[in-house]
């Protein structure tokens, strides 16, 4: 895990929220950095390797099939 996702994963493993989440979580072909089950969220960090033009498509490809499940997927660029 990189530094940001060792910090967020310190926060949300105490259950802060009053809810679950997993780290790596596995779904479908993808693995989902940190899920909520419960309310259906997917946090991403994603790092400088995600601004190339190669890996902004694969992530758009990757946010649609994971929305078709009604999971909602937040992005945030350390």
């Amino acid at each position: 895990m990189t530094p940001e996702e060792k910090l967020l994963w310190e926060f949300l493993s105490i259950k802060p929220l009053g809810y679950k989440f997993r780290r790596q979580h596995p779904f479908g072909i993808y693995i989902l950095d940190f899920y909520c089950h419960r309310n259906r969220l997917s946090l991403e960090i994603d790092g400088k390797s995600h601004d190339l033009k190669s890996q902004k498509e694969y992530n758009l490809e990757r946010t649609k099939f994971i929305e078709e499940f009604g999971i909602v997927e937040m992005r945030f660029q350390k």
